[in-house]
């Protein structure tokens, strides 16, 4: 049965990948299927492996932590699902906000993805297949990668995850960071790319620094960099406006976001929920291309329910209120605190660099969903679901190797009594 189970997983995995790279070249329809499918699959999957999950989740107070916040998250999102059916927008008399039933299950599958990720976490941790990969398969998927992605640059929306985090994990097996080099040159001409690969490369190659300063508190410290990096732009509020006026691709986000904060203050920050458009009607009047939002037949009605905001973060805080944003960005700062934690308790033995290279990936696509429509779109998403995914392979690894070792441990002090 262990067999079975263990090419059950394999296949599961593969099939993943496969599709990844496959989706350059399947109709957006029949792609937009196949990712629906994937969240369903290792949906079923996280179903049915839930009380192994969670047994591994309860094995530390930072997996505890993560669980409960997880749990409290999907409840404010189905708590919105059956108010989403109410006609928010009518509710609140905000009238230039368009609404339209249809559209719920759609905006809902940026909650739902997210089990994609747990159930592709047990799944990667079931394998092995992180730790087991060898250094030249990874040089093969990382060459044909970077040569699809030079050859058509719009692919890096679809594959830039995958080419990152197969390109750093090489550059971790062979220790030398100079192949981390590469990561810039392939994503030279996407400016949001740009920034999330210097966060990232930043992380990587001066990794003995962050590690010392995340060595105690990790949570804190974290929060402690958030509201520093909020004080700054408060602080110098003024220059960065006039920096971001000055390029109109970053000023029509600007006004988008706007839009969305001042919606979302006439609900008193409960939330328009899902089923509503990402901006109000009156859209030609407040973003300087607003010819994103009419399509060929000039019919702007889909579209506005249809392109997102360009930030994913604030989608959260738009969707579910201030609470249900909240929990979210607690959620991810708890996983990011882990990934921290478990690289400095070295839990993995030597394979605890896994932890860093977890951890700079998923800070990396974090930095995309604040910049892009990171989990609205599926080209955006399956990278973000795949680095959360790791990262929640290293959690489960993790939590496994402390729950033997507390057993081994249980196990010599019932024989030595």
């Amino acid at each position: 049965m262990s067999l079975i189970k263990k090419v059950f997983y394999k296949t599961l995995v593969l099939q993943f990948f496969v599709l990844w790279v496959l989706a350059v070249i399947i109709p957006k329809e029949q792609y937009k299927t196949i990712f629906v499918s994937e969240i369903m699959v290792f949906f079923v999957v996280f179903v049915i492996n839930i009380r192994k999950i969670r047994t591994l989740m309860f094995a530390s107070k930072q997996g505890y932590t993560i669980w409960c916040l997880f749990g409290c998250f999907f409840a404010i999102a189905a708590l919105m699902i059956y108010v989403s059916y109410k006609n928010i927008p009518t509710y609140w008399n905000i009238w230039d906000l368009y609404y339209e039933r249809s559209y719920i299950s759609r905006h809902f599958m940026v909650i739902a993805e997210l089990f994609l990720s747990i159930g592709l976490g047990f799944s990667l941790m079931k394998t092995g297949l992180i730790y087991k990969i060898n250094k030249k398969t990874l040089a093969i998927i990382a060459v044909l990668l970077g040569v699809i992605i030079l050859y058509n640059q719009n692919y890096v929306i679809f594959l830039g995850g995958l080419f990152v985090a197969v390109l750093s994990l090489l550059s971790f097996k062979l220790h030398n960071k100079l192949f981390l080099l590469l990561i810039p040159l392939v994503m030279v001409s996407h400016s949001a790319y740009i920034i999330a690969s210097a966060f990232m490369l930043s992380l990587l190659f001066f990794r003995n620094s962050f590690k010392r300063f995340f060595s105690y508190h990790p949570t804190r410290r974290i929060l402690l960099l958030l509201a520093l990096s909020i004080f700054a732009i408060i602080i110098f509020r003024d220059d960065l406006y006039k920096l971001i006026r000055s390029d109109g691709n970053s000023y029509w986000r600007l006004l988008v976001w706007t839009n969305e904060i001042e919606t979302l203050a006439k609900t008193y920050f409960t939330g328009v929920g899902f089923g509503t458009a990402y901006v109000t009607s009156n859209i030609d009047d407040i973003v300087n291309n607003f010819n994103m939002y009419i399509d060929s037949e000039g019919d702007m009605y889909e579209r506005l329910f249809l392109v997102a905001n360009h930030n994913s973060v604030l989608n959260m805080f738009y969707r579910l209120g201030l609470l249900g944003g909240s929990l979210f960005v607690a959620w991810n700062i708890m996983v990011c605190s882990f990934c921290l934690f478990s690289f400095k308790m070295k839990i993995l033995g030597d394979n605890s660099y896994y932890c860093w290279w977890a951890f700079t990936n998923y800070i990396y696509n974090l930095v995309i969903i604040f910049l892009n429509p990171g989990m609205e779109m599926m080209q955006f998403a399956i990278n973000y679901t795949f680095s959360l995914g790791v990262v929640f392979a290293v959690i489960f690894s993790s939590h496994l190797t402390l729950s033997r070792e507390k057993n081994i441990k249980e196990g010599r002090a019932i024989a030595s009594s």
